[in-house]
């Protein structure tokens, strides 16, 4: 594990076997692990090993946590990833210098994304392992989300956010997959709560063996000022 530091704020990468000079940085505008001195640290660390960054911003996927009509939440989301993009390339062209940017409307447009994202649903309604692991991941930002909306005083409707959780959560999988097939297998540098078995999903594919589920493979990214970063470690197999 690397690790570099500024005023106090650290980052240290999971690298495993990996031993390229390219990888996947992917970006949800709104998280703190990708904002100022937290990302700038990430970045730091990624540079000890990394040559080029494909940074894959994840902005109107966030749209499933907004509020709003679908069209205000799609606009608000892009901008929140310009706002992002406008900040922080400029670090990853101090620290690294290389790097390209594909927004989430790219992987969405992705002759292969809607086949992969409807199998994923079908998964979701007819395998029970495949429920099990897309609940446990949403569960855990259910319980956080609900922890700040009760500090702020603010009503949380469970089966709501629920049903948002998992439609992000199958769509990130799916562009995910998507992702594997552009960049050949390159790993993603991510925080958070992470599926860390590149084919989970191709094993619990009970309906369509045609379409490809395999997703990167994940370098975690530890940060001193946030929580570690926590792997699914479910991974049932089907016969």
């Amino acid at each position: 594990m690397s690790r570099r530091s500024r005023r106090k704020y650290f980052a240290g990468i999971e690298w495993g076997d990996f031993e390229g000079d390219r990888i996947i940085l992917p970006v949800c505008p709104r998280s703190q692990a990708v904002n100022s001195r937290n990302f700038e640290a990430t970045v730091m660390a990624l540079a000890e090993r990394v040559n080029h960054v494909h940074v894959l911003l994840c902005d109107t996927l966030d749209r499933y946590n907004l509020e709003g009509t679908p069209k205000a939440k799609e606009v608000r989301a892009h901008i929140h990833g310009s706002r992002w993009l406008d900040l922080h390339l400029p670090v990853i062209e101090e620290h690294i210098g290389s790097f390209d940017v594909r927004r989430w409307d790219r992987v969405r447009g992705d002759p292969g994304f809607d086949p992969r994202l409807q199998l994923m649903h079908r998964l979701y309604a007819q395998n029970a392992d495949m429920r099990r692991i897309v609940d446990n991941v949403a569960s855990h930002y259910l319980v956080a989300k609900e922890k700040r909306f009760t500090n702020k005083g603010l009503p949380f409707n469970y089966e709501i956010e629920k049903q948002n959780s998992v439609c992000y959560l199958l769509e990130e999988f799916a562009g995910d997959a998507v992702c594997n097939e552009w960049f050949g297998g390159l790993p993603e540098a991510y925080w958070g709560f992470y599926v860390g078995d590149p084919d989970i999903f191709n094993r619990v594919n009970t309906l369509n063996r045609a379409i490809d589920l395999t997703i990167p493979p994940t370098c975690a990214v530890h940060l001193n000022r946030l929580s570690p970063p926590l792997r699914v470690e479910h991974t049932p197999r089907v016969a």
